[in-house]
């Protein structure tokens, strides 16, 4: 081949003139390999001028390699006659630098008309951009996979509509799926119900290229129903033409940060809101930060307090020590809590109650900074106050109370035994004060206690005490008794206490009855000097009141028996060693017996038979007396059912009732209970009662005797004469009998003065309608008198002693014995002219 070729014939000119307009690279070869045309662009990749080119084979001007693998697609293209497409690079020197280009081309068969190939033509182009794209890609792409099989994220890639194409083992344990679960699950059902709507609109303007990506925080739901927080960054990726490919996720478990963040809001919530002033200051103790509530209670500002040292609040009132030990406690202790006493911007002081925490550095040795709250506490302390005068104050008087007096009165013992002094106890009760409570009101009992404790506290020298106790008893403690004796103190108490008291309209001349203990002599602490005292004052009101007592060893001797009898009394209630005794109840003018009186007595099992007056005191005021009181009446009601089923002849059981049983409001219900329990018709029932009992509470009184009337029952006045001896108060109630108190009839044919007592309380009985009854008849004489007077019933040793219940069928049988007829006129007494009132 010679070095000036021409192009072929067979070439046209406007073929060559295409190939030189192409951008590609572009040749055509005849069946010998030979090129037969090439363009400018193949000429400037070889660095060849065209001449050099055309006639010639890729032997002659390319390397070899290259030369024998064109060679060998070119042959493999003749003989298939199939289009190829193949890739290829080659070095080019560039600016003096060795680059890599690789070429793709695409050979095409050239066939005449008869099917003979003639030849190949081929279109070569660049690609080594596309190949560095790729390569990019690639690269990409392991980072990407690098990235996604890290543990420490989940990772995803999500197709447009929703389905998984691949996700890491990471988001599998975010969400508590394995991998086969998770890729069976949409996103969108894995996304809180509540977050739903706004995810989706994210993903919305993702595929419509408003945004190309997005991050948020959302709830999700676990594969086992546990919601989650989750930080999600989606970012979507196209294909070439800008159509959605795919969606890149990435998932981060925010439930720790979001935990700690509400966290952190509320705390930051409570600090703004938090009635309490809060104080955090540095390690310096410089204010760094305070809400609103400091503002509120110091009058200062935030902006006027940071960097300020809180001791600008300072009211004063504490000295150094105080502080220091504050500090002390506080940073051994890391806490100290305590009443401060501060001062406001406006000058005013005020108390607060503080508590500071020392908050560490991570490594819990260097202080980071101090976190202080307090309260102003002025309400409080006011409150306590009040709350304490509540506790140690009597409401009603102002007095110091029970609680005051015996932590005053132990005080008082401990310095008298340091300082080897003595001091005294003085209680006492007014007497007869209920019957002013009920027969007055509460509201006059009330008042009356006020002006009673204002004497007394006028009276109060310093250093001694004066409290009310409770209900009407009073207390004093004398703690300098060797200047002011308590006798000498009785005397001045006396004279002032019977000075009469008005109140109400109503003027009231009180008596007093008072018990004294002396220390050390009568006790050795608080409560033996109290309790000695109220053994005095018991043992005054014994002796008739009015009078006050000094303790004596004979007085808890006393007291000691009554507890023991008590102790034993309950115990006899138990074994059953109580027992009634009857006497009889004759008619003075048939003489036969109209009925018994039921008679309490104690068979004790060592003791024998103990007297009524030894243990009934004792149950009045142990309040065993109710329940005794209700046996007497079921066990006598009980007799007397068995009396009438022996065929005895009618008389009627007297049952005494006790000023306290009386008072009770179950009284009717329980004496309904005892007749329709035992069967005795109520007329053979009377119930007696002392003068003092119906006194108490007159209406109420009236109310129950009118009740009792009704069923049927009697209803005597017993002891009549011992208490207000009036027969005008008694009209005013529904009674059957009038008993005369023993007292009267004893020595009535020598005593003057009860003969003319008992006709006159005859006569007037029977002014209104009463059937009179004599207690201790023990004499002819007597019962002849109180007969020619009028008297209807007698009772007493002349006619019987108490008989147990068997032997009452034997003494029916001989009262026929006793009648008595009536004498013309009365007995032969002298009775001198007595003004007696008894109306």
């Amino acid at each position: 081949m010679s070095s000036q070729v021409v192009p072929p014939s067979n070439v046209p000119q406007h073929y060559a003139s295409l190939l030189d307009n192409l951008p590609d690279i572009a040749w055509l070869k005849d069946a010998k390999g030979r090129y037969l045309a090439v363009n400018r662009a193949f000429a400037k990749l070889y660095q060849r001028p065209v001449e050099e080119i055309l006639g010639k084979t890729d032997f002659d001007f390319l390397p070899r390699r290259q030369a024998t693998l064109y060679a060998r697609q070119d042959a493999q293209v003749m003989r298939t006659r199939v289009p190829s497409r193949y890739e290829d690079y080659m070095l080019e020197d560039r600016d003096g630098w060795l680059e890599t280009v690789w070429l793709e081309t695409q050979l095409t068969p050239v066939v005449d008309e008869e099917g003979t190939c003639t030849g190949l033509c081929g279109i070569t182009r660049d690609i080594s951009l596309h190949k560095q794209d790729l390569a990019a890609c690639d690269e990409q792409k392991e980072r990407l996979r690098f990235y996604f099989d890290q543990p420490l994220i989940g990772m995803a890639l999500l197709a447009p509509g929703g389905f998984w194409l691949d996700a890491n083992d990471r988001l599998c344990q975010t969400l508590g799926y394995d991998r086969a679960g998770l890729m069976d699950t949409e996103w969108k059902q894995l996304v809180h119900q509540d977050d739903a709507a706004a995810d989706a609109a994210e993903f919305e303007r993702l595929l419509l290229g408003e945004v190309e990506s997005f991050q948020a925080d959302e709830r999700f739901r676990r594969a086992d129903g546990e919601v989650i927080y989750g930080h999600v960054l989606v970012r979507i990726v196209r294909k070439p033409d800008g159509s959605p490919n795919y969606f890149l996720v990435i998932l981060e478990d925010a439930t720790e940060r979001k935990v700690a963040e509400e966290r952190l809001a509320l705390a930051d919530n409570v600090f703004e809101h938090a009635a309490e002033a809060i104080v955090i200051t540095d390690r310096n103790n410089r204010i760094m930060r305070v809400n609103p509530a400091f503002t509120r209670l110091t009058g200062y500002t935030a902006e006027q307090a940071l960097g300020r040292d809180p001791s600008m609040l300072s009211s004063g009132r504490h000295d150094t020590a105080f502080y220091a030990r504050m500090w002390a406690i506080l940073l051994s202790s890391g806490e100290w809590s305590g009443e401060v006493w501060d001062r406001r911007r406006d000058g005013s002081v005020y108390p607060k109650w503080m508590t500071i925490k020392v908050v560490f550095e991570p490594g819990g040795k260097e202080v980071a900074y101090f976190i202080a709250v307090f309260s102003d506490i002025s309400e409080r302390l006011e409150a306590q106050d009040i709350i304490r005068h509540l506790a140690y104050y009597d409401a009603l008087t102002d007095l110091p109370n029970r609680s005051l007096f015996v932590e005053r009165l132990n005080q008082a013992v401990e310095l008298a035994e340091q300082q080897d002094e003595g001091l005294a106890v003085m209680l006492f009760n007014i007497d007869r004060f209920k019957s002013i409570n009920d027969t007055m009101g509460h509201r006059i009992g009330d008042d009356l206690l006020k002006h009673v404790g204002a004497r007394l506290r006028d009276m109060q020298s310093p250093g001694n005490t004066v409290a009310r106790m409770g209900g009407d008893e009073f207390a004093i403690l004398l703690t300098d008794i060797k200047k002011k004796p308590p006798a000498s103190l009785m005397s001045q108490l006396h004279a002032q206490l019977q000075q009469p008291f008005h109140v109400g309209g109503y003027t009231f001349h009180l008596v007093f009855s008072a018990g004294i203990s002396l220390y050390p002599a009568d006790g050795g602490n608080a409560e033996r000097l109290l309790k000695n005292a109220d053994s005095a004052v018991h043992y005054a009101k014994q002796k008739g009141g009015g009078q006050f007592r000094f303790f004596t060893q004979q007085m808890q001797r006393l007291a000691l028996e009554a507890l023991h009898v008590e102790y034993e009394l309950r115990l006899a209630m138990q074994r059953g060693e109580l027992e009634l005794h009857y006497q009889p109840q004759v008619d003075l003018r048939s003489g036969e017996m109209t009925g018994v009186e039921s008679l309490l007595r104690w068979r004790h099992p060592e003791k024998g038979m103990i007297p009524p007056a030894k243990f009934i005191p004792v149950a009045e005021d142990s309040g065993l007396i109710i329940p005794i009181s209700e046996w007497v009446l079921e066990a006598a009601c009980r007799q007397a059912k068995q009396w009438q089923e022996q065929g005895l002849p009618p008389f009627t059981v007297g049952v005494n009732l006790s000023a306290r049983q009386f008072e009770r409001s179950d009284l009717l219900g329980l004496v309904e209970s005892v007749l329709a329990s035992t069967g005795l018709a109520p007329e053979r029932l009377d119930l007696e009662i002392t003068e003092g009992a119906l006194m108490g509470d007159v209406e109420s009184a009236r109310y129950t005797l009118t009740a009792l009337r009704a069923m049927g029952v009697k209803v005597s006045v017993d002891d009549f004469g011992t208490g207000y001896s009036s027969l005008a108060y008694l009209k005013a109630f529904p009674l059957s009998k009038l008993k005369i108190d023993q007292s009267f009839v004893r020595n009535l044919e020598n005593d003057a003065s009860n003969a003319a007592i008992a006709k006159a309380v005859i006569s007037l009985s029977h002014s209104l309608g009463l059937t009179v009854v004599a207690e201790g008849v023990e004499t002819l004489q007597q019962k002849e008198y109180l007969s020619a007077c009028g008297c209807n019933i007698a009772q007493g040793y002349f006619y019987s002693r108490p008989l147990e219940a068997h032997a009452i069928g034997e003494f029916l049988a001989d009262t026929s014995r006793l009648a008595l007829e009536p004498p013309e006129r009365p007995a032969s007494v002298r009775v001198p002219l007595l003004r007696t009132r008894l109306m």
